[in-house]
């Protein structure tokens, strides 16, 4: 059964273990063959990940670009609507104000 707080402990561990490439570079003499070989498979898994990674996210980047000049030009399609109907509704309300005033006339005619 694990204790509250051994996750906070496994963490401060997993610092404790992580080492520097200055470090590295520092005691790379020190290193036997077999951990050179195995900070060289860890490098090497590190480096592919974070190619896939990126290879995904330029897949997003174009994906989202894509989309981008869609709702660029839905945008502009969108505004030309709203002009032409604001145009178009000025245009009525001119007119019904001209219906209002020959109603007002004729009533006062009659």
């Amino acid at each position: 059964m694990a204790r509250p707080d051994s996750k906070e402990e496994e963490e401060k561990e997993d610092k404790k273990d992580q080492v520097s490439l200055h470090h590295i570079k520092e005691n790379l003499d020190s290193y036997s063959k077999r951990k050179l070989e195995s900070l060289l498979h860890t490098l090497i898994n590190a480096y592919q990940l974070t190619c896939f990674e990126r290879d995904l996210l330029m897949e997003d980047y174009a994906s989202f670009r894509d989309e981008h000049e869609n709702l660029e030009q839905h945008n502009y399609l969108v505004h030309n609507k709203l002009k032409e109907l604001n145009k178009e509704f000025q245009s009525l309300t001119v007119k019904n104000e001209d219906l209002q005033k020959k109603l007002h006339m004729t009533k006062m005619e009659a």
